[in-house]
């Protein structure tokens, strides 16, 4: 079967506007979702240093979750909750980078955590998940161009 995806948005950006697409996109796609009860999984992929935590923790304070998300580097898979519309949330911040199979993960039962109503799941070094992950999810590429500038790239695979 052949893999469907769609480029929602590519464009290149500074620091600012990076944190302001970050908020944006939390309330103008992800918080309607959330609201009515959905869950969306978002792969996040990029160079080391690329911005990836700051865009999680930028996207977490968009949700109203007052700490600040580390890197679950270590411990593999952090849990925050918020509110949306009345509706008490799931934040899972997952870190895929030690991974050295997908399945390491998924038998710590990730896909289940990712489909139940109203969750949300962000995956560092994502891509490294890509073949093994339920659709439909988003992967949210940061290419660093120059010091301050980044190319987000947001793909739906479905």
């Amino acid at each position: 079967m052949k893999k469907k995806s769609e480029i929602i948005f590519s464009l290149y950006a500074k620091k600012l506007s990076s944190k302001r697409l970050a908020e944006s996109f939390i309330q103008e796609v992800l918080v309607p979702i959330l609201g009515e009860g959905g869950s969306v999984a978002i792969l996040f992929s990029g160079h080391l240093g690329a911005g990836k935590t700051q865009t999680i923790q930028w996207m977490a304070r968009a949700l109203g979750i007052t700490e600040r998300p580390k890197s679950p580097t270590f411990t593999l898979w952090h849990t925050h909750t918020f509110t949306v519309k009345n509706k008490v949330c799931v934040l899972h911040h997952v870190d895929a980078y030690r991974l050295k199979d997908p399945r390491e993960l998924f038998s710590l039962d990730l896909k289940k955590a990712i489909q139940r109503p109203s969750t949300l799941c962000f995956i560092e070094w994502g891509d490294l998940l890509q073949s093994a992950m339920p659709k439909p999810f988003l992967l949210w590429h940061i290419d660093v161009k120059e010091k301050n500038t980044r190319e987000i790239t947001c793909t739906l695979y479905d």
